[in-house]
């Protein structure tokens, strides 16, 4: 690392630190006139001000695989976009991976480490709370031009101080016994609605002074101001019958859709099952498929509840005087695991199943839609009729 590093002292070599802490909870450490690029590092700084100590070193570390970016909020000019910057708080996109920043930086919280385990302060609670990024004084250097020039290239070096403090316990303040005043939003939000609120909370589309109110949608989305309710809502998430979230607002529609293929597929166990004891046990067979007959599969869970319920019955064969036991429950087992089966096979196939239909229905469409030059039709004029290429006379 080039540059002058002081570790741990009150003051550094540009003089004091800008802020001060308490010394017996908190570490020091700086680093002066680095040669890293002062923009790029002031970033860096940026990103892990307010961090945890653990959180900041695996930050830097990701941002060196390129798992992670560093967002680029004040230094901006001619910085790309990256999905990456997004997920790091910055609206726009833009960000970038400042490997000699970040593992200057990382160094600093190394060294800011040490001097806090040699004071017996307590590593995983500290915090950054302070990182500060100053410009040092410019380095003169050369580039070479065409025809034997020389420009000047001058360097960036910065000046680096970081302070890690020992996160304290929150401590309750002391209450006075009077009930704490709320504001009117607040005052909204937890006492209990009137009747009247909980009618246009019910999902009733209702007209009142000549303006439709569009109901059922939550209490934040809503405001009212003289009569009329203002309805700000997302056209898509309405429309998808999904809430703000994705993952807390199921869709009704999956549900049902998921409740019919499970009944699709409990009927066709059935049959299956019922193949099955055909071959092995006739007097099984007949009982089963009286069953079935009576109980509609089509049910689902009701009929393989009801199967669980049902009662077994001892068989005779007139012929040969043997006794053959039915066991319902037996049966409701070996249909949930070939309902099982195919519920597991089903989600393999019916994917590409049905991209197969649609491709088929498509292509069928367009044989029957398109016009090919040379065909058998091309000159039988049904096809433009059936486009509308031709007009009907209109008598002259």
């Amino acid at each position: 690392m080039i540059g002058k590093l002081r570790i741990g002292g009150e003051q550094n070599t540009m003089g004091r630190y800008s802020k001060e802490a308490d010394a017996s909870k908190s570490a020091k450490a700086c680093g002066s006139d680095l040669r890293v690029h002062f923009k790029n590092t002031s970033e860096t700084a940026a990103a892990i001000r307010g961090k945890t100590l653990a959180k900041a070193k695996a930050y830097l570390e990701a941002v060196i695989d390129h798992k992670r970016c560093v967002p680029f909020l004040h230094f901006n000019g001619g910085v790309g976009r990256t999905a990456q910057a997004k997920n790091e708080g910055n609206k726009i996109g833009q960000g970038r991976w400042p490997k000699k920043s970040c593992e200057f930086i990382l160094g600093l919280l190394n060294n800011a480490e040490s001097n806090a385990e040699v004071k017996g302060l307590d590593v995983d609670s500290l915090v950054v709370t302070h990182v500060q990024v100053n410009q040092a004084q410019r380095g003169r250097r050369r580039t070479y031009r065409a025809h034997g020039r020389i420009n000047a290239y001058m360097s960036s070096p910065c000046h680096i101080e970081l302070i890690v403090t020992e996160k304290g316990e929150a401590v309750q303040a002391e209450g006075d016994g009077r009930p704490r005043k709320l504001s009117k939003l607040r005052t909204t939000e937890t006492v209990k609605p009137s009747p009247a609120t909980a009618y246009l909370k019910s999902g009733v589309r209702h007209r009142s002074g000549g303006s439709i109110v569009a109901l059922n949608m939550p209490a934040r989305t809503t405001r009212r101001s003289r009569g009329h309710l203002i309805v700000r809502a997302n056209e898509l998430n309405k429309w998808a019958g999904r809430s703000f979230d994705d993952q807390c607002d199921p869709n009704p529609f999956d549900e049902e859709t998921a409740k019919v293929l499970l009944r699709v597929i409990t009927a066709r166990s059935v049959k299956l099952l019922l193949v099955q004891l055909q071959e092995l046990d006739l007097f099984q067979a007949q009982w089963f498929n009286n069953y079935a007959a009576e109980h509609p599969p089509t049910e689902g869970d009701k009929f393989i509840s009801e199967l669980f319920n049902a009662k077994g019955t001892v068989v005779t064969d007139p012929n040969t005087q043997t006794n053959h036991s039915i066991d319902p429950q037996n049966l409701a087992h070996r249909l949930l695991q070939i309902r099982d089966d195919m519920a597991k096979k089903a989600t393999l196939d019916l994917p590409a199943f049905t991209e197969r239909c649609n491709t088929q229905v498509l292509r069928t469409h367009l044989e029957r839609n398109t016009f090919i030059s040379g065909g058998a039709d091309a000159n039988d004029g049904k096809y433009k009729a059936r486009r509308g290429y031709f007009r009907p006379p209109t008598g002259r």
